[in-house]
């Protein structure tokens, strides 16, 4: 992501960005634009929640009202999609993986495959905790200094508290990789970069 980068962050959920990429958003808002949508949860206990840790890092905040059972890749959805990038002038998209268990995001993954069609826009997949083995890692964030950041903005999520994979155990284990430790970096963010315009 170059200086000056206008980025659009996806998620099926609202927690899916916090887990899957605020540490690497918080990198780059220092040099960037980041604009952030989740698909689903207007009207629900995780609106509040999603703009509470997206307040002090994004340019704006988008939230829809799809509910998880009717994710369809239908037009509507791509078209919210296709909206946001014409009106913010986004260049970059990072959004869910193909690779996944959780069919909300294989239907996004797709969704924003779609949207990018016939765009010079960088489209980048992040790793889901839902992710299966065959996601391909070709771009490693280190974030162990945005672990702190990261952390608390997780805490924001309160109506997902209960859920395993929010246990700062489990979290600590899930954000390390054995080639960044390797390399000095504690916590990462796994990364797939689709396409790249030069």
């Amino acid at each position: 992501m170059n200086e000056g980068s206008k980025i659009l962050a996806i998620g099926a959920h609202p927690d899916d960005l916090t887990l899957g990429c605020y540490g690497t958003l918080l990198k780059a808002v220092a040099h960037s634009e980041v604009h952030v949508l989740s698909l689903s949860g207007r009207g629900t206990d995780q609106h509040p929640e999603f703009f509470r840790a997206f307040n002090d890092l994004a340019t704006t905040i988008h939230i829809t009202s799809m509910e998880p059972t009717f994710f369809r890749g239908a037009n509507h959805e791509v078209r919210i999609i296709d909206e946001l990038i014409e009106e913010h002038g986004i260049d970059v998209v990072i959004s869910h993986a193909p690779w996944d268990h959780h069919r909300d995001h294989r239907v996004v993954a797709e969704m924003t495959e779609t949207a990018c069609r016939r765009r010079q826009v960088d489209r980048l997949s992040y790793q889901a905790i839902s992710g299966t083995d065959a996601f391909q890692v070709n771009l490693t964030s280190g974030i162990t200094r945005q672990w702190g950041p990261k952390m608390r903005a997780l805490t924001c999520h309160k109506s997902m508290a209960h859920k395993p994979y929010m246990d700062e155990g489990y979290l600590k284990g899930w954000h390390m990789d054995k080639r960044a430790w390797a390399a000095g970096m504690q916590y990462v963010e796994l990364l797939h970069v689709h396409q790249l315009w030069m």
